[in-house]
């Protein structure tokens, strides 16, 4: 009798403290944000965008997908994941440090530091790309592509430099009613800011060019996708501090929330962009 209680003292033992662990690695997941990052990836933006043409056959299908899906499903995948590259005591060190002040700054702060590693390249960068491409009379018109995209497509700002009573976010600028007018946003954004999670800027690996990278949240992935599909080949003005900073032509569909801009600014500008856009995200 004493042997079998000491056997289930040991199965209870062994199953809190794998309980314990499991509640950890989620607590990891959701402060390091995979969880935010899984739910603007192309998965569920897919899955959305086969609901909207599904038919009665294939509800049941897609209800089956969802259930795959849910919160509960995708954490323990995450789990499975996280422990097939982390031993159980390396986990609870992850976790610890993320309890402390410093760990938690750490990861929430990920985007600041980003932008400060790259602020200190911004010099050096800037003479590659003056030694590559002289002056800026050769560079190529603004355009935002997804993320991964390599081609670019050609078109020319027309709208005013100068102050512009709209709110701060994105438009779409309206065809002026002759070509010597210009192009003007329209009254409405069709997507605020609180669509961004933060602004990165960058350089090209093979033209040494400024690149300004938007990542969105969850939400604005999904708005800005319709938003690219139903308006390609359109200027998409990003008004802040009631100044258009920049008009980049879409070009095609953006999926999974994150997407680049690159053109004709230079270096400077392109870091008072992403410093401007970093500012207006805080607000």
């Amino acid at each position: 009798m004493k042997r079998l209680l000491f056997f289930s003292g040991l199965f209870m033992t062994a199953a809190g403290w794998s309980q314990t662990t499991a509640v950890k690695i989620d607590s990891i997941i959701h402060v390091v944000g995979y969880n935010q990052r899984y739910n603007s990836s192309a998965v569920l933006l897919k899955l959305d965008q086969v609901k909207q043409h599904a038919d009665t056959a294939d509800i049941r299908k897609i209800e089956a997908l969802e259930r795959e899906l849910s919160d509960t499903a995708v954490s323990a995948k995450m789990s499975r994941a996280f422990l097939a590259v982390f031993t159980e005591p390396e986990t609870d060190s992850i976790y610890r440090f993320l309890k402390t002040p410093a760990g938690k700054k750490f990861f929430q702060q990920q985007h600041m530091l980003d932008a400060k590693i790259e602020e200190q390249f911004v010099d050096l960068t800037g003479k590659i790309q003056h030694t590559r491409n002289g002056s800026s009379a050769n560079k190529a018109p603004d355009v935002v592509t997804p993320d991964s995209a390599s081609s670019q497509t050609t078109g020319y700002a027309n709208y005013p430099a100068g102050a512009v009573n709209r709110a701060d976010g994105f438009y779409l600028l309206t065809e002026p009613a002759n070509n010597t007018a210009l192009k003007m946003p329209g009254k409405r954004p069709v997507l605020t800011f609180k669509a961004l999670e933060k602004a990165i800027l960058y350089f090209d690996d093979h033209t040494a060019q400024p690149v300004i990278r938007l990542e969105l949240t969850t939400d604005g992935a999904k708005a800005f996708q319709l938003l690219t599909h139903n308006n390609t080949g359109k200027q998409l003005a990003v008004l802040v501090d009631k100044k258009i900073i920049m008009a980049p032509v879409i070009n095609g569909e953006i999926a999974g929330g994150r997407l680049q801009i690159a053109g004709a600014f230079s270096v400077a500008e392109a870091t008072g962009i992403v410093k401007k856009l970093n500012a207006a995200i805080r607000q």
